[in-house]
């Protein structure tokens, strides 16, 4: 966050607010990613249901997306205003005000920010009419899907665009205000985090508006047995290495996901995450684990919960699969029948498992 962190490291007599800002500017952003992983998730889950009402939900998430871009925008007005022109000389509380102030009068920017703020912003103009029109014209978001994505592709696309246009700007603002070297000596840097961070990331580096395919349905079946988009990111989604593996192992048993206990932790690893799967009249189990070991109180831990997973869903068979193993695997949990398979490769990984299970 190198606006954050621009904000925090002045030495201005105004320091106080600066440091504010950047605390206001990081929370923004925060809820942008978390608007941002419910959007992906219900566009997601479209193809397996069909819930007219779901949609109130997304034009609501997507009303308040562009408020919130709207209200990063307003920070860094204040900054620029503040930094940028003399005390009271420029607007400081709206975006849209100032950029038009600037635009009427270049010769009272500082240079360094003209160049910024005095010029046509085209990613700003999208968000500011869409608020606009939202908060004070009375206007109402149109949401609407054809099961594969929203308005035909454009709604989340729109967003990444905008977002990644917002965020541009506030990178090079805090350039602007304070030169990357000088930052990097700083002690303290501003690191935003949470369990939708990685919504964010999805957003602006692998979104793809979806297409229909053979596996778009399963994509949606997995997504809504996870029950939300924090779960499902956290095993992966969209291409990480416990999705694949679930999907894979879903198609190879030609099954349904049914039932997912995913404990998210802080440390962000994998372990003990449970899997439902039904197929074949019969339900079948996986027990998830990152990694794991030869040592007696692993093993021992493992062939508890496997014996609770089992009795208490009425397992036919399962497996625990193991990402990576410390030493040579067992081939079964101790005193169960229940194979133990590890690998990092997800199409093989699922393979071995579904012999496994229907051998």
């Amino acid at each position: 966050m190198g606006l954050a962190d621009a904000l925090n490291c002045v030495t201005y007599a105004n320091s106080v607010h600066f440091r504010e800002l950047a605390d206001s500017f990081s929370h923004d952003v925060l809820n942008i990613a978390a608007l941002a992983g419910r959007l992906l998730w219900y566009e997601g889950v479209t193809p397996e249901i069909w819930r007219s009402h779901d949609l109130i939900a997304v034009g609501l998430d997507a009303e308040a997306y562009y408020v919130m871009l709207q209200s990063a925008c307003d920070i860094m007005a204040d900054v620029i205003a503040t930094l940028g022109a003399k005390k009271g000389q420029a607007p400081w509380e709206s975006f849209h005000k100032l950029n038009e102030w600037a635009l009427k009068n270049r010769e009272r920017l500082d240079p360094s920010y003209r160049s910024l703020i005095a010029t046509k912003l085209p990613w700003f103009g999208r968000i500011n009419s869409t608020r606009t029109a939202i908060v004070h014209r009375g206007k109402t978001l149109l949401v609407y899907t054809d099961r594969v994505s929203f308005n035909w592709g454009t709604l989340i696309r729109e967003f990444r665009d905008i977002t990644r246009s917002m965020l541009a700007f506030s990178e090079r603002l805090g350039a602007t205000m304070l030169d990357e070297k000088v930052r990097e000596k700083h002690s303290q840097k501003t690191v935003i985090d949470g369990v939708y961070v990685p919504a964010l990331y999805h957003l602006l580096n692998e979104y793809r508006v979806p297409k229909k395919s053979s596996v778009l349905k399963l994509h949606g079946q997995c997504l809504l047995a996870c029950g939300g988009y924090v779960e499902a990111a956290y095993i992966g989604y969209p291409d990480g290495f416990w999705w694949n593996t679930l999907i894979s192992s879903v198609r190879s048993m030609r099954g349904k996901l049914i039932t997912v206990k995913i404990p998210v932790n802080a440390d962000g690893s994998v372990n003990d995450c449970k899997f439902v799967i039904s197929a074949e009249k019969r339900t079948f189990g996986i027990i998830a684990c990152d990694s794991g070991g030869r040592e007696s109180a692993w093993l021992a831990g493992a062939a508890e919960s496997a014996k609770k997973f089992e009795s208490e869903n009425g397992i036919f068979r399962m497996a625990f699969i193991v990402r990576e193993m410390k030493s040579a695997p067992p081939k079964f949990v101790p005193n169960t029948k229940i194979p133990v398979i590890v690998g990092k490769d997800p199409s093989v990984v699922a393979q071995t498992y579904a012999r496994a299970m229907l051998d």
